[in-house]
């Protein structure tokens, strides 16, 4: 499909700020073949992928309802984020979240006159990379007894073995504390491993623990970071992560992997949208 110019005066939802001069390359490969609704708004040298919107829509956006209903919006959202990731394959892209809608075209080319500089710079910048997301998940009683096992030992190391039943009571008083030098030890190890990471990336982001967040055999997630990586090296990165894993499992540590992603947590805030 070719994306069209639009100079609709209706409501418009953005999924996507791409450089003009990548159009071609979108469009040549068939990108849009399934999106017969969507089309651009070029200028500066910047071209915005979008759709229309019905008011109805809108007025449910502006009202949060929509949040509250997943059979709504997750379809939506489904359709936003593929959009989003059919252009990021053919070339960078500044992502528009979910939900992202000017009032007319007319509304987006003023807003494109305002930000286009920081939007070019980030699509620059952005060129043949993409985000890798990365998740710790913490075994707390596995950690603590690891922690537990260390210190004793090197209470044994110091004042010589212990009988079996020194042994037995320094190993319960030493398992009590073991708790409270959790979160120095695993801080560490954190950043150990965010090094460790970053040797395969160009940049890094911390992203919002969400609460509630756990998996099988009562494992949380402790960290939750993006790593902008360069799209040829992205096998060395998950290669990586692999490694870096199963040197962390015996302390209680698994790290988790997902993407590529469009680079959300990179972006630059913006405002202006209406």
């Amino acid at each position: 499909m070719e994306l069209t110019d639009s100079s609709s005066a209706q409501p418009v939802c953005v999924f996507c700020f791409t450089p003009n001069n990548r159009l071609a390359a979108i469009t040549g490969k068939n990108t849009m073949e399934s999106e017969p609704q969507l089309s651009v708004c070029r200028g500066f040298g910047i071209a915005a992928v979008i759709g229309p919107v019905s008011h109805e829509d809108v007025h449910v956006l502006s009202n949060d309802v929509a949040t509250q209903d997943l059979a709504w919006m997750g379809p939506r959202v489904c359709r936003h984020e593929a959009v989003i990731e059919r252009v990021m394959r053919h070339a960078p892209v500044f992502p528009a979240r979910f939900g992202t809608i000017f009032s007319s075209v007319q509304s987006l080319k003023q807003f494109l006159g305002k930000h286009h500089a920081v939007i070019a710079r980030f699509l620059a910048r952005m060129n043949a990379k993409e985000e890798w997301g990365i998740k710790i998940w913490l075994n707390r009683p596995k950690a603590v007894e690891t922690i537990s096992a260390a210190m004793l030992d090197a209470q044994e190391a110091s004042s010589g073995p212990l009988s079996q039943g020194a042994r037995y009571l320094a190993r319960q008083r030493i398992h009590a504390n073991a708790g409270q030098q959790l979160s120095c030890c695993m801080k560490e190890t954190y950043a150990k491993i965010v090094n460790d990471l970053s040797l395969e990336a160009v940049d890094f982001r911390r992203r919002r623990l969400v609460g509630g967040q756990s998996g099988q055999g009562g494992l949380e997630v402790v960290l939750n970071l993006a790593f902008l990586v360069p799209r040829k090296g992205a096998t060395e990165f998950c290669a990586r992560v692999e490694s870096v894993s199963a040197g962390c499992a015996t302390r209680g540590l698994t790290i988790e992997s997902s993407g590529p992603w469009p680079p959300y947590s990179f972006c630059p805030p913006l405002t202006d949208a209406s």
